[in-house]
């Protein structure tokens, strides 16, 4: 009895401790992937949201003719965390045309 015991009930143990440890890990491999597809999901809003921002800083800058000082500080704070996010095409020509543009408005000469 002892050796039947020793025999079929050490693998039942091994048997049973293998499954518990299996459903650990696969409920680790679960939580993993549900925690990357909400990281991957919050980048997209936040860049969505920077895009947002850049595009209506950039147009206002655009309509008026310059961009001052604060704007290209305020447009470089969106434009970089967009760009490491991996936001591109439309948010970098809008903020190279801002580049482009004069610190002060133009002064217009009085006749």
């Amino acid at each position: 009895m002892r050796d039947w015991l020793l025999k079929y009930g050490l693998a039942a143990a091994f048997g049973a401790l293998g499954a518990f440890v299996g459903r650990l890990a696969k409920k680790r491999r679960a939580r993993l992937a549900e925690r990357e597809a909400r990281q991957t999901a919050l980048e997209a809003g936040v860049r969505a949201l920077l895009h947002d921002r850049l595009r209506d800083r950039c147009a206002a800058c655009l309509r008026q003719g310059f961009a001052g000082v604060a704007d290209r500080e305020n447009l470089e704070g969106l434009y970089a965390p967009y760009h490491a996010l991996g936001g591109n095409g439309t948010g970098t020509e809008l903020y190279g045309k801002i580049l482009k543009l004069p610190v002060e408005p133009e002064q217009k000469e009085e006749s």
